[in-house]
């Protein structure tokens, strides 16, 4: 393709395998170009500590003409697990706010999601480990009991199955609803009255960024690189990843208080847009 199209610069969207390819795409090749790297997370925390990738990965970093990440938490995670010579820009996350917009909200749609007097809680994630979804199941366990709500579980993974047993055991899977793999996740957020985040992990949270895009307030974890896209008390509320009962808390006070919500969401939609 770089032959055939003459390209000018080439994009390996995670540092491992994609900038390798790149590298070793660009020493095959006739035609010359240029190359960015984008670290995001768990090509540099998970995979890329893998010691027999970590060289590898470590290699075609610095090969690359030019390095970025998601969050300065994740650049200084970089910094200080790989020895890297590239100055490494930090470029947040960014999304279509036309696309991900509070007008996607539909009635027709939600009333395929939850009842009239229903909130609806949403979680959106590949369903792994670091993912946290059984607190997810939690703090929805504790809201079901004080506000008439559904939760609504998009995405899939290995452990699946493991949360929709976790949901029979907790008795609230009348309650929940398992929308799987979604194209356009756009047309589902808009519709949820608070998106929530637990992540053991996260160097951004790309999903609470399209939730703040939407309007919807957001409850999450504080570690990482999550304080870096959402403000406590201002567009959400984040605390540790395993307190249940706090993020049960927050999200029975966003169901609540509807001026609050609002509010919440008024303010995710404007840092959306202007960060």
């Amino acid at each position: 393709m770089a032959e055939q199209y003459k390209l000018d610069i080439v994009h390996a969207h995670y540092s491992i395998p994609h900038s390798l390819c790149v590298y070793l795409a660009g020493e095959i090749s006739t035609h010359k170009f240029p190359s960015v790297t984008t670290i995001h997370g768990t090509d540099a925390t998970i995979v890329g500590q893998n010691k027999p990738l970590y060289p590898l990965n470590q290699f075609s970093i610095n090969k690359s003409t030019c390095v970025t990440t998601v969050s300065h938490f994740q650049s200084q995670y970089i910094s200080s697990h790989f020895d890297i010579s590239k100055n490494i820009d930090v470029i947040y996350n960014f999304i279509d706010t036309q696309i991900f917009s509070p007008q996607k909200r539909s009635s027709k749609r939600r009333a395929e999601l939850a009842d009239n007097e229903e909130k609806i809680l949403l979680h959106a994630s590949n369903f792994r480990a670091l993912k946290n979804t059984k607190t997810v199941i939690d703090v929805f366990a504790q809201v079901v009991k004080q506000v008439k709500a559904k939760l609504v579980l998009v995405g899939s993974g290995p452990e699946l199955e493991e949360n929709k047993e976790y949901c029979q055991q907790k008795g609230i899977t009348d309650s929940v609803l398992f929308l799987g793999d979604v194209k356009h996740i756009e047309t589902v957020i808009p519709n949820a009255d608070c998106v929530i985040l637990p992540s053991y992990h996260e160097s951004f949270g790309m999903v609470l960024l399209e939730a703040m895009a939407c309007g919807v307030p957001t409850v999450s974890s504080n570690i990482e690189g999550i304080p870096e896209v959402v403000k406590e008390d201002k567009t959400g509320y984040m605390m540790a990843p395993d307190d249940s009962d706090a993020m049960a808390n927050a999200v029975v006070r966003i169901f609540s208080d509807e001026s609050l919500q609002t509010r919440l969401g008024h303010a995710g939609r404007q840092r959306s847009i202007k960060q």
